[in-house]
């Protein structure tokens, strides 16, 4: 069944973390409420069905950061859209796309598993940094990004900096 309106109603809850262990159905985009600061998966599937996309949008906030931690699929992924520090420990398969507020934010990695991740201008500090697909796996435009631990799939352009982008990898594995 659809999960949608219950998340969303614990998302906008006014509380700051919201538990999501199990597997959930989603047939639109949840919004994280403004309160929220982290969400935790325990090993959560959400949208395993693939109906929604983006699963999970993030915009503007009363807390300078969010957090999401241990999901073990976000099928639909992630959009960000505010100019908040994100955290992602431990989330695998998640697509990232960025709206416009995102440009310029800090983004921070830790064991994720995504696809065609594409940076603006935004600084990123990544360990474990996992890239599935074919083609161009990552793109810095203009930004800074730093990984230790660069896992990839797949044929293609492992990291393509433009703009005067910086970046430095360290340990990688194709």
């Amino acid at each position: 069944r659809d999960s949608a309106n219950a998340i969303q109603m614990a998302m906008d809850s006014g509380a700051s973390t919201v538990f999501l262990p199990g597997f959930y159905a989603l047939n639109s985009t949840v919004t994280l409420g403004p309160k929220v600061r982290r969400v935790v998966g325990v090993g959560g599937w959400i949208d395993y069905r693939g109906n929604a996309k983006p699963d999970i949008r993030v915009g503007e906030g009363d807390s300078p950061a969010v957090v999401f931690e241990h999901f073990s699929y976000i099928h639909g992924g992630i959009e960000i859209d505010t100019n908040r520090t994100i955290y992602l420990r431990s989330v695998a398969d998640c697509d990232l796309t960025f709206g416009p507020s995102a440009v310029g934010n800090e983004l921070f990695f830790e064991d994720v598993v995504t696809h065609n991740l594409v940076l603006v201008n935004q600084r990123v500090w990544a360990r474990q940094l996992n890239i599935e697909n074919e083609g161009t796996h990552l793109i810095n435009e203009g930004g800074h990004l730093w990984v230790l631990g660069y896992k990839t799939e797949r044929g293609g352009t492992l990291l393509e900096s433009r703009n005067r982008a910086h970046s430095e990898i360290l340990g990688g594995f194709s």
